[in-house]
């Protein structure tokens, strides 16, 4: 359905771009008589007689008119591409269509790019992506350029189309999004800008959606599209049938996520509506044939046999017209789902094996396309576009280089200048070096000199430590001792001045020892206090008063 639409959409924008704002030919009517007589053959399935009618009136007509071409080439570049798909001849058509625009681009600007746009579609559905991507770039440089920021917006359906193809349905939405937008900024009385690119943008995006299996944004944006068919499309009264048909086609999407939705009352409503209006024109046939499936499934859920009898018949015999992939997987699954309700075990079986071969077709056909990053495609393109116009820029260029050489010898003869100096510079650095060398030895052999001196003396004063630690132990216990001592109450007074001499002396050296534990106290955190100077001495002179008298001294 989203293919058929999308035909629909593009036949219908090209024919319109093909007659848009050029004066009547005066032979329109002549022309008129010949179009009608081959939309009746087209009608009938007689493609090649409606392009073989076309070209015989032309060619009765000496000197038909720019404007006319144009409208011939269009006319059957549709037939040969969308009913007939022949790519090769339509790709003439094309070629014709880009060469008579060309050269008029002021007038024919806009069937110029939709020229580059359908070659770009038909070579990339013809395998040749790359070139393809050539030419949707060539037409977005062409209307960033030369039209309005309106046309631009064309790019962005096209990559958007390309994406849904590949499955890549995410990022498809989000290009249709910015399709939307941009066709706001078109002229709200122009039927192709405005109203048939935007209701296709938002009837695209809920297609996307329904593959997406999320069914409520899918309605949303159904729902949405029909209401700006029904709110725009008055404003359009000489292509009300146009209208209608897209107002029936989204009908018939609609009804399908109705089925989604097991909402089978409003999706009879809404397919009837598709398939009754659609009927009237034997141009949609295959629009009449997608729905009149879902609407078979509704019958078969709903237990409405007699209603899917009289339908199936019509199903089958689109088989003879939609030979595609597509539309034999919907059949094939939809005659499972009658088997399997019916509980015809060996008919549910042999449609569901039909159904796996052809959805693995399906997902082999996407899954190949889907390896084609077109965004960077378009991107890398783009590049070398940019890399082209720099090389054609580099042209103009040429006297800013010359100037630019003799620059640079100048700036030769000041350097040659400039570097005589710095080697006489170079010269003098070396020089104050070496003597910065021998100074910095000598530095390094004073610090080495100095850190074995601190090593030593790290050395005597780790010794220090270990021998007043030694000596603290005996002189703590010659002061308890003594303590003992003093507690006897019977030792004489003489002994026992004796005794504190002792106690006095062993705290001296307790007290020394405590000096030496911390020798690395710097003076300033020394604690400071007053000292009755004669105490000290006299006690000084008690202590050495045995060893004079041995001497026969006195001490004073």
């Amino acid at each position: 359905m989203y293919s058929r639409l999308t035909i629909l959409a593009i036949t219908f924008l090209f024919i319109i771009s093909s007659c848009k704002e050029h004066p009547n030919s005066a032979d329109d009517h002549y022309f008129n008589s010949f179009f009608e007589q081959a939309d009746s053959l087209s009608d009938e399935h007689h493609f090649e007689a409606a392009v073989q009618l076309v070209d015989s009136a032309y060619a009765q007509f000496k000197q038909p008119n720019t404007r006319d071409l144009v409208r011939k080439l269009t006319y059957q570049a549709q037939i040969l591409y969308f009913k007939q798909g022949k790519y090769i001849e339509t790709l003439e058509k094309v070629d014709s269509l880009l060469e008579i625009t060309k050269d008029d681009l002021e007038s024919y600007g806009e069937n110029y790019v939709d020229a580059l746009y359908y070659k770009g579609n038909i070579l990339i559905a013809l395998n040749d992506n790359h070139l393809g991507s050539q030419y949707f770039q060539k037409a977005y440089q062409f209307t960033k350029e030369h039209l309005d920021i309106c046309q631009k917006s064309y790019y962005h359906g096209h990559l958007a189309s390309l994406l849904f193809k590949q499955g890549k349905y995410k990022q498809g939405i989000q290009q249709y999004h910015i399709y939307f937008a941009e066709n706001g900024n078109c002229d709200k009385k122009n039927v192709k800008n405005y109203f048939s690119s935007r209701q296709n943008a938002l009837n695209s995006i809920g297609f996307g959606y329904e593959q997406l299996g999320m069914y409520d944004s899918a309605a949303l944006y159904y729902h949405k599209t029909i209401d700006y068919i029904d709110t725009v499309g008055v404003y359009f009264p000489n292509y009300h049938e146009f209208v209608n048909i897209a107002r029936s086609v989204t009908l018939g999407n609609l009804g399908g996520i109705y089925l989604h939705q097991k909402k089978y009352n409003e999706a009879l409503t809404a397919l009837d509506s598709s398939i009754n209006f659609n009927s009237q024109h034997p141009d949609y046939a295959q629009d009449v044939c997608l729905s009149k499936i879902k609407r078979a499934h509704v019958y078969i859920r709903t237990s409405q046999w007699d209603l899917y009898n009289s339908d199936i018949l019509e199903i089958d015999s689109c088989l003879k017209i939609l030979n595609t992939i597509d539309y034999q997987y919907r059949y094939y699954r939809l005659k499972w789902e009658y088997a399997d309700e019916l509980k015809d075990t060996s008919n549910a079986y042999l449609y569901h094996l039909k159904m796996k071969q052809l959805n693995d077709q399906l997902n082999k056909s996407i899954f190949n396309k889907a390896q084609i990053d077109y965004q960077q495609l378009l991107q890398n393109i783009n590049q070398e576009n940019e890399l082209v116009q720099l090389r054609a820029s580099n042209r103009q260029k040429t006297i800013y280089i010359i100037l630019f050489i003799l620059v640079v010898c100048m700036s030769l003869i000041i350097m040659f200048l400039f570097r005589r100096n710095q080697i006489q510079s170079k010269f003098n650095m070396e020089q104050l070096n070496k003597h910065n060398v021998q100074m910095l030895n000598k530095t390094v052999q004073l610090q080495k000199t100095l850190f074995d001196l601190q090593d030593s003396q790290q050395e005597n004063t780790q010794m220090m430590k270990i021998v007043a630690h030694d000596l603290r132990n005996p002189i703590s216990a010659i002061v308890q001792i003594t303590q003992l001592i003093q507690m006897d109450k019977a030792i004489p007074e003489e002994q026992m001045s004796l005794v504190n001499m002792i106690q006095s002396s062993a705290r001296a050296s307790l007290e020394f020892i405590n000096d030496l534990l911390h020798l690395n106290t710097s003076f300033e955190n020394i604690k400071k206090e007053d000292l009755d100077i004669s105490s000290v001495l006299q006690n000084s002179i008690e202590l050495l008063n045995f060893k004079a008298s041995e001497k026969n001294q006195k001490l004073s």
